[in-house]
């Protein structure tokens, strides 16, 4: 089932993971001295050893992916778990580490001759700690359930009348295994089907690791019923797990096709719909090489690209609208200020939701599962459905 994936690129798919470790160990690390200022002497070993457990969560994720030890040596459950608690205890010390550091710069700005109210900052930053343990449980246990079926209006000029109205149903980024599970893509493609689509959309990461269960998703995906059927993209981790030529031959044998760098025209009435996909399109490389000239003047051209950086190309190349997953709407997401804090933002400017560009538009989905750790914090799960409207 599996391709042969080059090791360096394995490692260099996990750089994000060493990024994490080191500010992982930093974080740590101050949360801890500042622990052991503040607190008793009779709870400084049990501080100690949260510290280095975080840290030593940290660095066997680090070692999980870049290696794939847990892959080869036990399930793989286990190293999607290391993962996940790595990410949230570490989230837990940052969210800590930077409350404080909030509250003791209130504390210094207070003048000397109030005491009651540097008391009282004090204590707020003893109680602060509920904020991201609250903030953590609810993202990991309940907005993580909240799937949604997301309807969006595209206006297009000059629409063709047959396509007027026309339903793109997208599903994309289900990651399933212990964080997102067949139940739950029944679920999601049940709503998927709600939607009574023309065509439906697979836009990549089906799994995210190799032990994952790819027929099992196969499995489900074979109920998410349209009239032209399913057409697909690979994402990044299709080629993380090795399974992007097993993927495609598989898929073709149950009636869905993942395209690569390749086009299928559908017919309605007397309007077609060109449907292009490429496979993961690698960031700090020229994007789309291998489609030029797919896009039909005769058509509406659109573009499966798991990889939403590739709109200004995909726009120049005549794609009328680009639908793409990845991001994950950010997974999370925190309201400051009239503005989002979104880590996304620093990598992309396509983080969530639709974006349109001199007539040209992309969709940016939120995607369904998660990566590195099961939470979703400001950024639901969806189930995508795009409607065409001529204007």
């Amino acid at each position: 089932m599996q391709d042969s994936t080059p090791l360096l690129l394995v490692i260099r798919g996990r750089i994000p993971d060493l990024v994490f470790l080191i500010a992982t160990f930093f974080v740590f690390r101050s949360v801890a001295a500042e622990a052991l200022r503040r607190y008793p002497e009779r709870w400084h070993p049990a501080i100690r050893a949260v510290r280095w457990v975080g840290t030593g969560l940290a660095l066997l994720t680090f070692l999980a992916d870049c290696f794939a030890f847990f892959e080869v040596r036990a399930p793989q459950p286990i190293a999607s778990h290391i993962r996940g608690a790595a990410f949230l205890v570490s989230m837990l010390g940052g969210g800590r580490w930077l409350l404080d550091r909030i509250l003791a710069l209130a504390t210094r700005l207070q003048p000397a001759q109030d005491p009651g109210r540097r008391v009282f900052l004090t204590k707020a930053a003893d109680a602060a700690m509920v904020l991201p343990v609250s903030a953590i449980g609810y993202g990991v246990f309940i907005e993580r359930h909240r799937m949604e079926l997301k309807e969006v209006e595209l206006k297009v000029a000059g629409l063709h009348k047959d396509l007027d109205g026309l339903r793109l149903v997208q599903l994309t980024d289900i990651h399933l295994g212990p964080y997102f599970t067949a139940r739950s893509l029944e679920r999601a493609v049940a709503m998927a089907n709600e939607a009574k689509g023309h065509a439906g959309l697979l836009t990549g990461d089906l799994i995210s690791y190799t032990h994952d269960p790819l027929e099992e998703c196969l499995g489900v995906l074979r109920g998410f019923k349209t009239d032209a059927g399913l057409y697909g993209c690979n994402g990044n981790h299709e080629g993380y797990a090795g399974c992007r030529r097993y993927l495609k031959k598989r898929g073709a044998e149950l009636g869905m096709k993942f395209l690569w760098d390749e086009s299928e025209v559908v017919r309605f009435g007397n309007a077609s719909l060109n449907l292009t996909g490429v496979d993961y399109q690698k960031m700090w490389r020229p994007y789309l090489t291998g489609i030029t000239g797919h896009a039909r003047p005769d058509a509406f051209n659109v573009l499966l690209s798991h990889n939403p950086d590739v709109f200004p190309m995909a726009a120049t190349l005549g794609y009328d609208l680009t639908m793409s997953g990845h991001t994950h709407g950010g997974q999370v997401q925190v309201e400051f200020y009239r503005d989002y804090l979104n880590p996304v933002r620093f990598a992309t400017p396509y983080v969530r939701g639709l974006y349109q560009e001199n007539g040209k538009a992309i969709y940016v989905s939120r995607g369904l599962g998660t990566v590195a750790a099961p939470i979703r914090l400001g950024s639901t799960p969806e189930v995508t459905v795009v409607r065409l409207c001529a204007t």
